[in-house]
């Protein structure tokens, strides 16, 4: 509801556009969740192309655009959830030097649960291709997301220093 009285109400002409685009790009890709979404490459290509061509704020419009694709996917998200997506998708300068944002719990379990199925080799092949479409890259963003302590915890369980039930023990403490 949020989203629609935003898009009805308060979005000027550029901004429409943008959700327009946002929109057709989401329609064509099909991600399964979140985790596969693109966020920071999707909004900068879509401000990019609209930048262009029109006269604003490129960079708050990537953020704005970030947003209610997030909306969109979770629309009960709470402020502080949204604003820490928002963080990782569409890090400033000092966000990319700072490794380890905190991120939604559901969210990092969900990655953390990818990471240890690709990394001992039983993610499905569809799976891992469905990653590799949305962010080429998917591995090395995964692991800059997490916390150092995630990072310890993933790199002691993947050399069989810990086990599973202690890793998730651990890893949901955090």
């Amino acid at each position: 509801m949020k989203v629609l009285d935003y898009i009805l109400n308060r979005a000027n002409v550029e901004e429409i556009k943008g959700i327009e685009m946002a929109l057709d790009r989401r329609r064509s890709e099909q991600p399964a969740g979140v985790a596969d979404l693109d966020f920071q490459k999707m909004a900068s290509q879509m401000a990019g192309k609209l930048g262009h061509s029109l006269d604003f704020d490129v960079k708050g419009m990537s953020k704005r655009l970030v947003v209610e694709m997030i909306l969109q996917q979770y629309p009960n998200i709470s402020d502080e959830e949204l604003q820490a997506m928002l963080d990782q998708f569409v890090p400033d300068e000092a966000q990319r030097r700072n490794e380890g944002l905190e991120l939604p719990r559901e969210l990092r379990i969900s990655m953390l649960d990818q990471f240890i199925r690709y990394s001992v080799g039983r993610m499905p092949a569809d799976e891992q291709s469905e990653l590799k479409r949305a962010s080429p890259d998917w591995v090395q963003r995964y692991w800059s997301a997490f916390s150092p302590r995630h990072r310890a915890l993933l790199g002691q369980l993947l050399k069989g220093e810990i086990d599973s039930d202690d890793f998730w023990r651990e890893a949901e403490g955090i």
